[in-house]
Parts: structure tokens; sequence; C-alpha cells
């Protein structure tokens, strides 16, 4: 489940038709199942986006337990769908998980090895049908009129709840019978009519547990205003780990298959084949001949291989390295690479190296480029300069172990170089004076790039909040809360005095550069890796492999 540079977790298409096809082995074999993933999938909690597909899944096979890690602690529990869900300690607090089993219950003890002493956290019988006290055949119906018809036949249960996109929308009490199956129906009036996707969470609670059941609702538009109109989508097979490039009228996007599609419109003009790709694409432009420029799309794979692509999509050159590349930068005639820990400077008339940095630590974070100098924040604690020959201009420190700048592109006001920490922290280093002018206490920031437009910035933070700032000063112009996680995905600004930014719970939200008032669309049940400005609207990658454009009224 882990994701590349991400808190949250992932499982994917690909693992999901695995499991099934192991969980359908096991019940030929008629043997039970225990299931293991580091990010907790769901039930009493989740750090995934898509762990909801395995609780729906599981309910059909015999898994005894699903344990998780992820939290170091055994403090979230509970059974649903007739498996019980714990989170496991960690042996770094001296704790050990251990399983045993006889002939009618399975026992999860807590060893401790400074005390040499067992604890029973949980015993609960092998045999499915005493597991599973509570049972349910939920059917849902979507009507024109934009309600939703659910029927119910349930066992067990003395209460439904349903949530929407995470919102409690209906809860009522249920008869409760254990010896026969009731019938329960109602039409759902408040569904939430401004989303894009919405992701209904069903669950029949009773006293030993929780049956549960997922469905996902889509429109091409929302009901309630036309802000975004959904015009195409498209799917790749992996993770969008990569960040797009608008091409002629078109879009570049690769995934972590290595799948390389150049988009116009939704539809495939062409598609390579690559390794694992995280790293941004970039789009190139040189003059081969006094007034010819051409164009190329330059891709880095975790193999090291940095491929060059045509328009029609002809491989023109690769170059190879001997690290994972994890992120690229245009300058004016070379092009930076973020390989592991080493920072390469390739000039682009003759797909020369002219440099190799050692960094000491790893380069996740494409740089920021200007007045011919990259930027380079590095997770050894330093930000570095070095210019298009390849020499290194300044180096500042700015941070140690893991409290430094390293997951953060910075930007540039006047001379103030401004970046952000995972300390908490927006900073403004004068690159002349060699001295920090400003700087902001903001609990969460440091996980996003920094933006700017002309003296103002605009940051984010994982707890939800987006903030302008004057970036002479330091001053807070306007502070947000759109109530989500934006790890990883940084605000894009528009052409239309807006901001976008995608967030870990699959929403848009659409924000007033001047006033920070904002509109907010749920667009998926998965986490939106990235946003692009493109054309008339908004392109948005998720880590499901999906590819969404929305136009925008202006």
């Amino acid at each position: 489940t882990t994701m590349y540079f991400q808190h949250g977790g992932h499982i994917g298409k690909a693992q999901i038709m695995w499991l099934e096809k192991e969980l359908e082995k096991a019940s030929a074999k008629g043997k039970r199942v225990i299931l293991l993933s580091h990010h907790p999938l769901g039930g009493p909690v989740t750090y995934t986006d898509d762990g909801w597909k395995i609780i729906d899944l599981i309910s059909k096979y015999d898994v005894i337990f699903a344990f998780s890690g992820h939290v170091h602690k055994y403090d979230y529990l509970g059974c649903y769908n007739g498996t019980w869900f714990q989170t496991l300690g960690a042996a770094k607090d001296g704790n050990m998980s251990v399983l045993s089993w006889d002939k009618e219950n399975a026992y999860l003890w807590k060893y401790n090895i400074d005390s040499d002493s067992f604890q029973l956290i949980k015993s609960i019988p092998l045999e499915k049908k005493k597991r599973r006290m509570i049972d349910a055949t939920i059917k849902l119906m979507e009507t024109s009129d934009n309600k939703v018809k659910l029927k119910v036949d349930y066992i067990g249960a003395e209460r439904i709840r349903i949530l929407a996109n995470g919102r409690l929308i209906y809860e009522r009490a249920l008869q409760y019978n254990t010896q026969k199956f009731l019938t329960y129906e109602v039409t759902l009036t408040n569904v939430p009519r401004s989303d894009f996707s919405v992701l209904l969470r069903i669950s029949v609670v009773g006293k030993d547990g929780i049956y549960q059941r997922f469905f996902k609702l889509e429109r091409a538009e929302n009901r309630e205003n036309n802000v975004l109109k959904k015009a195409w989508t498209f799917s790749l097979e992996d993770t969008i780990y990569s960040k797009p490039a608008v091409f002629e009228d078109g879009v570049i996007v690769a995934d972590y298959s290595g799948n390389v599609v150049f988009l116009k419109d939704g539809k495939v003009i062409w598609r390579k084949s690559v390794g694992p790709v995280v790293a941004n694409v970039e789009v190139i432009s040189q003059e081969t001949h006094p007034k010819i420029c051409t164009r190329e799309i330059v891709v880095g794979d975790l193999e090291g291989t940095i491929h060059f692509f045509d328009s029609t999509g002809n491989f023109t050159r690769q170059i190879e390295l001997s690290e994972p590349v994890y992120s690229l930068k245009k300058g004016n005639s070379t092009i930076a690479i973020c390989a592991g820990r080493y920072f390469y400077i390739l000039r682009l008339s003759d797909s020369r190296v002219i440099a190799k940095h050692d960094f000491k630590s790893l380069l996740q974070v494409q740089p920021f480029f200007k007045d011919n100098i990259y930027f380079q924040p590095s997770w050894d604690g330093n930000i570095y300069l070095i210019d298009e020959y390849g020499n290194t201009i300044e180096r500042f420190n700015i941070g140690k172990t893991y409290y430094t700048s390293g997951s953060s592109t910075p930007a540039l006001v006047g001379t103030l170089l401004i970046y952000s920490s995972i300390d908490g922290t927006v900073n403004a280093m004068d690159i002349r004076k060699k001295e920090k002018i400003w700087s902001l206490r903001i609990p969460g920031v440091g996980y996003s790039a920094v933006e700017n437009i002309g003296d103002f910035i605009f940051i984010s933070t994982i707890n939800g909040e987006v903030y302008k700032i004057d970036g002479k000063n330091g001053n807070i112009v306007w502070s947000s809360n759109i109530g989500s996680s934006t790890m990883g995905c940084s605000p894009k600004i528009l052409d239309t005095g807006q901001l976008v930014l995608g967030t870990n719970n699959g929403e848009l939200a659409v924000i007033d550069a001047n006033t920070g008032r904002y509109d907010k669309f749920v667009v998926s049940t998965g986490f939106v890796m990235d946003v692009l400005p493109y054309k008339n609207g908004i392109l948005v990658t998720l880590a499901d492999g999906t590819i969404q454009f929305f136009t925008m009224k202006r």
C-alpha cells in the first residue's frame, strides 16, 4: 500500500485483482485467510483511498483477521463483514504481535519484550458463521429525479448508518432480529448534488459487528451550479505519480507501470512504454536550425533512463544514469535531473552530462529555476544554487534530519528565496545578503511547493489550510481551511485569478486568489495527485490512474 513520497496508502487495481485470485484459491481449498497490510485498509480506520474495495471484497470469503501497521498502536479495532480488523503496535516500542489458535478460536497476543509478558488482545471464533453474527444484502438504485432508493435485507442488525463522501446523511434504528432476515427500504433525497463522484458507505450495525457495502455514483456534471463540467476521462493501468505536461494542444501523462500517452480531448494520439515513472514530464524546445525550433518530451524512469520523444512519439535519444530519476526541470539550454541523491546537469545541444553533484541525501522534488540558476532542496538539510554550467553558486543550510525543505520546491520573490520546511515554518532568505529576513510558524507546511504571483506566495498544509502571504515581509493576507489534507498537491494558479487545489479526499477546491473564498467539489473517491491548468479548465490526475478534464466557468 506504500506510495512514493506520500503518507497515505493506495492498493491499486493490479493488487486488488491479485488478492481476489488468491482469495478464490484459498476458498477452493477450504482455507482461512489472514490479511496483512502496512496502511489500515478501512473498518475502524483507513489510511488508504481505495481500501473500501477490500472491505467489499472480503465479505465473500473466509478472512479471519485483517492486520495493519502504520499507526504503531493497537487502538483501532472492530469486526467488519465477518473479519476482525486490528492495527498493531510497533517493535520500536518493545511490542511483538503473536497469533495462536486451537480447534475453535484464533488468539491475538501482545508480547512485551521488556516485561517478558503476554497480553491477550482478542480471541475470535474460527467458524465464519460464529464470527458473522450480522449479515445483509443491499440493493441500490439511482432514480431519474436524483434520488437513491435502497433496499436492505438484514439479520442481527439494530441500526443503519449511511455516509456520502464521508458525511453522515442518514441514520435510523432497525428492528432487531437474530432468527430471520428482515427488510428495510428507504429513499435518500439528500445525496450531495454538487459532487461529480459520490461514495456511499452503508453500514448495517449489530451488537457484535458491522456489515458494510460501498456504492460509487458518477456524474458528468454537478447538479447545483456550473462552475465545473467534466469534459472527458481517460484511465491508465497504474498510479500516476508523475506530473503531466501540456504539449501541442494536448497533454502528456505517464504512470508507474511506464505507460506514456499523448492525449488530445481524451483520445490517445500515441502511446509508448518505458520503465516505472514517478518523475514529472518535461517539454523542451531548442533551435536546431536558424528559425527552426523543435520540441521534445522528456521522461525519466526509476531504471535511470532519460527518454526523449518527438511530437509523433518516436524515440529521438536516451541517456542512461545509474540512479532512479525522481524529478526533472528544464532550464534555458540545459535540463536538471534529480536521480537518487545526485543532481545532474544535462546540456541539451549535445546530450552531454556537464555536471554531477552529490547532495548526500534524496532529491525528491524538482528545483525552482530562474535567471540561469537552479534552486534545489535536498533531504540533507540544504538548498543548493547551481548555475546552468553546473557550478555551485551557494548553499543554504535550512534544517537537519527530517526537518528540511526536501519535499517542497521553493520560489523566488525579488532576491528572497521563499521555502517551507517540515518543521512547520515558511521562511524568506535573502540570497544576496545570505540572511533570513522573515519566518512564519504554520504547522503542516513543507509537503507541497511554494507557488507565487508577483510578490505574493501561496502555500498549502497537510491540515487543509491554504495561505496567501506577502513574500516581501511575511504578512498573511488571508488563510482558508478547505477541510481536507492536501499532501503532495500544490495550489496551481489559473489565468482567471483563481487557485485550484486537489485533496486527499478526491476533491477540487477552486479558490479566489484575492479573498480566499472557495468552492469545493468531489471529483473522485481517491487521492488527487496533481492538478494542471489546461485550455479553458483543469486537468486532474488521480492515484487510481485516471485522468479527468473539467471545463471551467469564468
